[in-house]
């Protein structure tokens, strides 16, 4: 049998590098849009309500999903001077955008992340011995690292226990070692009726008086503690505020109608079309139309972040008003129940949450989730466009 000669595919003539060049990248159909005024405002709004304590903006989770440099920036020009992210490879991505603000890394480093933390700048969580015993090592040796001690009162993630707080504590009186900070994290501040808010809080005052130790600041309260109105005041000098920032807190709120969502997901239409009574929509039939309407298919999917179970009771909004998802959600589109009367038209838009159609709290509760997860989803191939 003859060889099946192998044909290799070349672009056409007309494509070369230089007419590659000369094209500007393709705008996205699917953009998040960052208010940049709504997230200042909001800053306002927090700090007022936190005095006499200061801010610690949480901005972990590349800023829940707005861009951490471009908030870090906004933030700083409000006067905040304290970030704190998860890992430290978040800080490294702010500290190289030349963020110099002070930067908290709320991780448990491990032994291989510590050379970081002195050449950029960073304050380090120690929530293991043997994290302590490192940072005194490094202090006995003419290098004082920012380190915040991590209490654990009841959130039962990270954090020294109380025994091991307060054999730590003894050490570190007698080490001479500064301390720039001392937490905890409370595990239901959101729910003014849970007891364990002020347990929490109780435990943490009366390790910090057992311990004998005078660090440079406390920081107790969170997002849900400042909001939900919980009947407590600020503990220490700072409070870690997240969620809020960005205009959602995902429970009543003593500061709702005064923060302002920072995010609006909107995509655009890409197809529509008329159907009849009774016609299956999306992967699975999940959906059948209920009477002869208008169905459009948008332009955006799980894979930009809009989840997949969104399909019972979630809806978009479509120039003034509200229409409901119709069927399963796809990868990269999915379906809309525009109605019978409907004028819509490919390239007009579609907002998922935010300004002009559901807030993101209504869409979390839609999808059996919390808004903090439906923010920090919103994918990598979506661009963010500040304003």
């Amino acid at each position: 049998m003859d060889a099946i000669p192998i044909r290799v595919v070349r672009p056409p003539d007309h494509i070369t590098p230089a007419s590659r060049h000369r094209l500007t990248p393709p705008e996205s159909i699917t953009v998040a849009a960052i208010d940049l005024s709504a997230l200042r405002s909001n800053a306002r709004v927090l700090s007022a309500a936190a005095k006499p304590a200061s801010l610690m903006a949480i901005i972990k989770a590349n800023a829940y999903g707005h861009g951490a440099v471009a908030i870090a920036r906004a933030l700083s020009e409000e006067g905040i001077d304290f970030f704190a992210v998860a890992t430290v490879a978040e800080a490294w991505e702010l500290r190289n955008a030349g963020i110099n603000e002070r930067i908290l890394v709320l991780a448990s480093p491990l032994p291989e992340q510590y050379a970081y933390y002195e050449p950029l700048g960073l304050e380090m969580t120690v929530a293991r011995v043997d994290t302590l015993r490192y940072v005194l090592e490094q202090h006995r040796g003419g290098i004082n690292l920012p380190f915040h001690i991590k209490l654990d009162t009841g959130m039962t993630r990270l954090g020294l226990s109380a025994e091991e707080f307060q054999e730590a504590a003894v050490e570190l009186r007698s080490s001479g070692a500064a301390i720039a900070g001392i937490w905890t994290h409370l595990a239901s501040a959101d729910d003014p009726s849970d007891s364990l808010t002020a347990v929490q809080i109780e435990r943490f005052s009366a390790a910090v008086r057992e311990s004998g130790l005078s660090p440079r600041e406390t920081h107790v309260m969170n997002t849900g503690a400042l909001t939900a109105g919980v009947g407590i005041k600020p503990v220490g000098e700072r409070v870690r505020v997240g969620i809020s920032l960005f205009g959602a807190t995902g429970f009543p709120s003593i500061v709702d109608g005064r923060i302002r969502p920072v995010m609006t997901f909107r995509t655009r239409i890409v197809q529509v079309r008329t159907v009849d009574a009774g016609t299956g929509v999306s992967y699975g039939h999940r959906w059948h139309a209920p009477r002869a309407t208008r169905i459009a298919t948008v332009g955006a999917g799980y894979a930009d972040g809009y989840p997949r179970v969104l399909v019972q009771n979630a809806k978009v909004g479509v120039g003034s008003r509200l229409c409901p998802i119709a069927g399963t959600v796809c990868m990269d589109m999915f379906m809309v129940d525009l109605g019978p009367d409907a004028t819509e038209q490919p390239g007009d838009p579609i907002v998922l949450f935010g300004s002009g159609g559901p807030t993101v709290d209504e869409a979390a509760r839609w999808a059996g989730t919390i808004p903090y997860e439906l923010l920090c989803r919103v994918g990598r191939r979506v661009p963010r466009v500040y304003g």
